[in-house]
């Protein structure tokens, strides 16, 4: 999660951003964390912050896309309509685009992450600084999650030490799931997948597994979770135990012994199988489970709604498909003779995203053509209707950084 942008924070203060004390951990069966102790994240004082972002939204106007014609990639591209990111979306106002910087008060940055499936949260990792001399923090990561509508940030989890991170992080909105190991630098490590309860502000340990230097790491695969039902997946001896459990009445539900891959998009949870390579899908409304066809052999795949995109066994195809699979699209493959390696797929209603040669790629569902950053945004995080990014400056004497949040539903 360390960025090397981050060994040298810059120094003014977002105050409004402050991390509140983790309550709701009373239950034998959850995690008990140490409180954060050291030098305070950021001010208390909510009016003072807020002033602080005004002042800093003021001085920072939203970021100007350019226009400039853009070359067609070197992967052959279905229609080969590529755009520039102005060309597509026109100028973003501020209803569209959200963004904010990344730095915390005592030297603490926010990594995002995550964001909620409603769009009202952000969730993140709030990142202690480096110490003068360069070598590693020596105070813990602290999990983290901001609502957007009033930027108050509200602390979830101290990791247990400065080594520990928590990862696979998402959140539906009503819950926030995560990974998390004990940063251990032997690696034996100790994998555990948390629930937050925004509600109540409780946390739960939903599975705890223990590994040894002789055995692949126990927990496979990212955490997903959408409308109360957290998905994971456990290895087993015929490949991965796809595990769902539903948060409101803790049921576990084993559903396959032999997948990888799991992800989910209410009402379905899709995976692929260790044996057969198909992907299998489940609608957990009407219990259907259907092997979808087309899919060849896929190393990698995205769910979102009615469609599904996927990576092809070289790494060098990627198509989309609904699930009825009564239409299929190619969207690039690599030409003949080159090598390829596509990677990262992501998939929300408007968007297909993936990380390939020479840059990041972004396919516009709606507008049907590549949309290209040039350079302006080195990474996307696709989630329901949200684009999320962020982008830095080196201009200045220490690297600054913003945190962009777009709405699509509002783009043209």
């Amino acid at each position: 999660m360390r960025n090397s942008g981050f060994a040298k924070p810059v120094a003014f203060l977002c105050g409004c951003l402050a991390l509140l004390p983790l309550v709701g951990c009373d239950s034998s069966a959850t995690p008990t964390y140490t409180g954060y102790s050291g030098p305070p994240i950021s001010s208390p004082l909510e009016a003072e912050g807020r002033a602080a972002l005004a002042r800093w939204a003021e001085a920072h106007p939203l970021p100007t896309l350019t226009g400039a014609p853009l070359p067609v990639p070197v992967g052959t591209v279905v229609g080969e309509r590529v755009l520039s990111l102005a060309t597509a979306w026109g100028m973003l106002t501020a209803a569209q685009l959200q963004h904010f910087p990344l730095q915390l008060g005592g030297g603490y940055q926010l990594q995002p992450v995550a964001l909620s499936r409603d769009g009202r949260l952000l969730v993140g990792i709030a990142e202690p600084p480096y110490p003068a001399d360069g070598s590693p923090p020596d105070r813990p990561m602290i999990l983290a999650f901001m609502d957007l509508a009033d930027r108050q940030l509200h602390s979830i989890a101290t990791m247990p030490n400065p080594r520990a991170q928590p990862t696979s992080i998402q959140s539906d909105g009503a819950w926030i799931v995560w990974a998390q190991d004990d940063g251990d630098a032997e690696f034996l490590v100790n994998s555990e997948v948390y629930a937050y309860n925004l509600k109540d502000r409780s946390t739960h340990r939903l599975v705890t597994t223990r590994n040894n230097k002789a055995d692949p790491p126990a927990l496979a695969g990212a955490v997903q979770i959408d409308h109360g039902q957290a998905v994971w997946a456990v290895r087993g001896p015929s490949g991965g135990d796809i595990n769902l459990q539903d948060l409101a009445t803790g049921q576990i539900t084993l559903l396959a012994t032999n997948g990888f891959g799991a992800q989910i998009a209410w009402p379905n949870v899709a995976w692929i199988d260790s044996q057969t390579h198909a992907i299998v899908v489940l609608n957990r409304v009407d219990g259907t489970r259907t092997t979808l066809v087309k899919p060849w052999r896929p190393v990698e795949f995205a769910l979102a709604g009615d469609a599904i995109a996927w990576t092809s066994e070289r790494r060098d195809r990627i198509t989309l498909t609904n699930l009825a699979e009564t239409v299929v699209q190619p969207l690039t493959m690599g030409t003949s003779g080159s090598s390829f390696n596509f990677t990262n797929l992501q998939l929300n209603d408007r968007f297909v995203i993936w990380s390939g040669p020479p840059e990041v790629q972004l396919w516009d569902r709606r507008q049907n053509a590549l949309v290209r950053p040039t350079g302006e945004i080195t990474y996307f995080h696709v989630f329901p209707q949200r684009l999320m990014w962020v982008s830095w400056d080196h201009t200045g004497p220490q690297t600054a950084g913003e945190i962009h949040i777009l709405d699509t539903s509002l783009l043209r």
